[in-house]
């Protein structure tokens, strides 16, 4: 076996090497798990047990019959009111020119109303508020910027979902960023139809938190 797993072969090694490298960091992580729960519960006034959106028993934690939540929450009040008055501005990219002619701007403001139709057409100022709320509650806010062909997509990556080699990233990036990613059963036999079939019997349906998790993995190029 190879000492990276980038280095690996496509196949089971690949998946075993990537499954153990994030199991070590799920473990190195468990602090920032602990801290993020407690932003968290500073926000909202409940005492949430679970960071997890999918677990059933995370619903359930909470009594019916009686609120805990504080009746004047400073935190979830300050929160709420940046989202409000700065996560509502829509900063755009422009294209200046310098001593350009004629064409030259004018192409450049044709590229520009080309940007924000991007921009609008990957909502990407309705996820960039949430983005923002999550860096004002939890230590870090995420958005994910792929291309599905010509069409560009944005996803808002919940922070608990990010793992990174700490020791790595103590002095620069780190060289891989990984992603944990819960998702429905069927959403993945639709992604890989050609494994529909196998999907089932490699999935448990235990409830526990990580047993239906797919992973997604991306290693920032140049580094090793």
């Amino acid at each position: 076996m190879n000492k990276f797993w980038w280095q690996e072969p496509e196949g089971e090694d690949l998946a075993n090497a990537v499954t153990d490298t994030v199991n070590k960091m799920v473990q190195d992580h468990s602090y920032r798990y602990n801290l993020n729960m407690d932003m968290l519960r500073m926000y909202t006034g409940r005492d949430y047990e679970t960071l997890d959106r999918y677990d059933p028993s995370a619903r359930g934690s909470q009594p019916f019959g009686e609120d805990y939540r504080m009746r004047l929450n400073v935190i979830g009040s300050c929160v709420d009111t940046l989202v409000s008055r700065i996560g509502k501005s829509r900063p755009r990219p422009m294209y200046l020119t310098k001593r350009g002619d004629y064409n030259l701007r004018q192409r450049a403001l044709r590229l520009t109303d080309l940007m924000e139709g991007v921009f609008h057409n990957a909502k990407i100022y309705e996820h960039m508020t949430r983005v923002f709320q999550d860096s004002l509650i939890f230590d870090i806010g995420a958005l994910k910027i792929g291309r599905n062909g010509s069409e560009i997509w944005v996803e808002r990556v919940f922070p608990s979902e990010l793992y990174w080699d700490l020791n790595a990233a103590m002095f620069d990036r780190p060289p891989a960023l990984h992603q944990i990613k819960q998702i429905p059963m069927e959403s993945l036999q639709m992604m890989y139809p050609e494994k529909a079939e196998d999907i089932p019997g490699c999935i448990s349906l235990s409830p526990l938190r990580m047993e239906r998790t797919p992973l997604s993995r991306k290693r920032i190029p140049g580094l090793r």
